[in-house]
């Protein structure tokens, strides 16, 4: 019955840390601790410490991917600051209140308006910038979320 409830812990983290990415946030460290749980109920047996070690530099790199390619299709495109702001909550809301449509417009509208509201840019200016920064943040999500699937289908390989 423990091994029951700690599996569906560890395949709740592995969904969460999938949703979580489609939203733009860093769900891989929510996959990292669903492995972590399954490698100490597992003794290291079925993981070892060279694969565990493995899979937290896969995770650190798609952390380090996800930080840099935002800001770089941002400011490709001429975004500042708050146009990043922006995609990053407009990507948030839009996916949980639209879904898959919402996280496609979310970051772009929500890097326009900060763009026009808070940097002052004029339309034009700030749609380009919102282009930009939404251009990099779905690549990142992309990224991740291919990192993540890898990781969570390699980790289910090993628990079944």
């Amino acid at each position: 019955m423990l091994h029951f409830i700690l599996y569906a812990v560890i395949i709740v983290l592995f969904v969460a840390g999938l949703l979580v990415t489609l939203t733009g946030l860093p769900g891989v460290w929510l996959v990292y601790v669903g492995v972590l749980l399954f490698v100490a109920s597992s003794d290291f047996t079925v993981i070892g410490l060279q694969q565990l070690i493995l899979l937290l530099l896969v995770s650190i790199a798609v952390s380090l991917i996800d930080n840099l390619i935002v800001p770089l299709g941002a400011k490709k495109y001429g975004s500042s600051n708050w146009g990043m702001v922006g995609a990053i909550g407009g990507g948030i809301l839009g996916t949980l209140v639209f879904g898959p449509i919402g996280m496609l417009l979310g970051p772009l509208l929500g890097a326009t308006l900060f763009e026009i509201l808070f940097a002052r840019k004029d339309t034009n200016k700030a749609f380009r910038a919102g282009i930009g920064v939404t251009i990099g943040f779905l690549a990142s999500v992309v990224l991740k979320f291919g990192a993540i699937t890898w990781i969570v289908l390699w980790a289910l390989g090993k628990m079944f």
